[in-house]
């Protein structure tokens, strides 16, 4: 699937001098930080307000991406396509200012059902000249607690579906459309107050991107968006051509298809022509029974954040432009490209696969750049508990150890980064659910890959439940198959979630579950670690002193991996 559209990349009519562009295109990305500020700041729910799930961006009249905010890098190539099948239910000249496009269907551009994604038109002198948008991850829209359901077998047992929608804000959400949507919530004053605040997020992008328009005029700032794209395609093209024509393979696995532990491979073929890069899935295993397909939007966003990651730097830009030059294919009906109506809940543990894949691929043609795989997991941990005044549903990304890269380790119990979603502290957790206690969390020692460059740590989290019944579903997956070393690099470790009732310890399944605890029952998620990079033998005898005193690393572990023995002198 090629995202190029050519007529985008065509000369700008007018000419702007530099420094009025680069004043013009801060101000654009400016507008969805302020987007963003908007929507954590006005948003109810802990998925959004502490763990910052989610993205703000503005577009050009043709909905392709003009800026993007700092966010979650699964969005970053989802958004512009997810608004042309918008466009193509609501053509661009039938709207109006105050309309608003909702869309979370995974087969009308979406990513999984939670994942609501809102766009506004920004409207001047009677035209559409751009929009506003943004995703957001919501609590519940029904299906299992938190939109979660391990069992599911199509999409439709995983919550609500919202095709391409057009409604009036100050119209519908108290009308209809508004009712609809929030009787198929756990939590509809939640999702009232989220969508609200999305909505509000939009709104400051309007207001913004129609500033600069009347500060500017029209045909700068279209010039502007021209220049910043076209900028960005150079840019890219520019850190291809550096990658040495060639063929280049990876591949990834997953635990199992959600209901067996049968490894499903992911298979990528990288082909870098000059300043082309081709990104082929062909070899991927066929799509799952289970919720860890991932549809195509998640999949281009994957395979472009691969590229990105290893070949951009952190003051590069992002726009439309940035991934004109890479054409990803992804055959249908396979694990990364579903047939409807395939279930795709879990769809960021494929996507992070083919992220691996590609990375792992790119890595053998740019050694100078690579890094060993991360846990790259998202093992998220869904508690509902049904009281007097209904439901309160909490959500958990747990975080595990990035891989080591050339010249540094991985870093420890981070979002893996497709997600780049914030740690939710204890005291939030703790205050907004009355019905959970959290025993620990801590990093997990000994849980990174040794190697020159050490993987980065896991951690533990562990809860216990407070009330008399709490129903509990979880997503996971590395399990089973551990995160890769690179370069006589050892291998990351597994995770795994345990429950622990009445004095028993049971280990949960890999790749999700469902089940109900009661009061003094405890949930044990222990995440894993990073690859390591490198012979360990390598790495420096003070670094390995200093890991052993911190505890990171145990004196056996330290002495079985890197051969060193605690208490030599550094």
């Amino acid at each position: 699937m090629n995202k190029r559209n050519d007529s985008l990349a065509s000369e700008p009519k007018l000419k702007v001098d530099p420094v009025s562009f680069q004043i013009i295109n801060g101000a654009l990305i400016a507008a969805t930080r302020a987007m963003a500020a908007i929507l954590q700041r006005s948003a109810r729910s802990t998925i959004i307000r502490e763990t910052q799930d989610f993205s703000t961006a503005l577009f050009d009249a043709r909905g392709s991406l003009v800026a993007q905010s700092e966010a979650i890098p699964l969005h970053l190539h989802s958004l512009s396509y997810s608004l042309s099948f918008c466009l193509a239910a609501y053509p661009a000249d039938t709207l109006q200012a105050d309309d608003v496009l909702l869309v979370n269907d995974p087969y009308h551009g979406g990513q999984h059902l939670p994942d609501i994604q809102v766009f506004a038109p920004v409207v001047y002198q009677g035209k559409v000249v751009g929009f506003a948008g943004n995703l957001a991850h919501h609590t519940d829209i029904s299906g299992g607690i938190g939109s979660m359901n391990p069992t599911a077998t199509d999409v439709f047992q995983e919550g609500m579906r919202i095709p391409p929608l057009k409604i009036n804000q100050a119209r519908d959400m108290d009308g209809a459309a508004g009712r609809l949507l929030l009787a198929n919530s756990r939590q509809p004053d939640v999702l009232l107050a989220d969508l609200n605040a999305q909505m509000a997020a939009n709104s400051t992008g309007q207001a913004r991107f129609l500033e600069l328009i009347e500060k500017y005029g029209m045909q700068t700032i279209e010039a502007c968006i021209g220049m910043a794209q076209d900028s960005c395609e150079m840019e890219m093209r520019h850190a291809i051509r550096a990658i040495p024509n060639g063929v280049y393979t990876g591949e990834d696995f997953l635990d199992g298809d959600g209901f067996t532990t049968e490894p499903m491979r992911i298979a990528v073929t990288v082909t870098v022509r000059d300043e082309d890069l081709d990104i082929d899935f062909t070899g991927t295993d066929a799509q799952a029974r289970g919720f860890v397909n991932s549809p195509i939007a998640s999949t281009l966003s994957a395979a472009g954040t691969a590229v990105r990651a290893l070949l951009g730097h952190p003051e590069m830009a992002t726009n439309d432009g940035s991934f004109r030059p890479m054409h990803v294919h992804a055959p249908l009906g396979c694990l990364l490209n579903p047939k409807y109506p395939a279930p795709v809940r879990l769809r960021m543990n494929s996507a992070c696969r083919a992220y691996g894949a590609v990375l792992q691929a790119l890595g053998k043609a740019v050694p100078a750049r690579a890094a060993a795989c991360g846990f790259d997991t998202t093992t998220c941990v869904n508690f509902g508990f049904l009281g007097e005044k209904g439901y309160s549903i909490y959500m958990e990304p747990m975080r595990g150890g990035l891989g080591g890269a050339v010249g540094a380790d991985g870093v420890d119990a981070i979002s893996q980064l497709l997600s780049n979603s914030a740690n939710t502290p204890v005291e939030v957790a703790e205050s907004d659910n009355a019905y959970l206690r959290i025993r620990e969390y801590s990093l997990r020692p000994d849980s990174g890959g040794a190697g020159e460059f050490q993987g980065g740590l896991g951690c533990v989290r562990e809860f216990e439940i407070a009330a008399e019944q709490v129903e509990v579903v979880f997503s996971s997956d590395r399990a089973l198959h551990k995160p890769w070393g690179l370069w006589s690099g050892q291998d990351g470790t597994i995770g795994r979630i345990v429950a622990i009732q009445n004095g028993k310890h049971t280990q949960l399944p890999p790749n999700g579950a469902a089940l109900s605890m009661r009061r003094g029952d405890r949930l044990r998620v222990e995440t894993g670690g990073g690859g390591g990079l490198g012979d360990p033998r390598k790495r420096e005898r003070a670094s390995i002193a200093r890991d052993v005193r911190s505890g990171r690393i145990s004196a056996e572990f330290a002495h079985t991996q890197y051969a060193y023995t605690a208490g030599t002198q550094d």
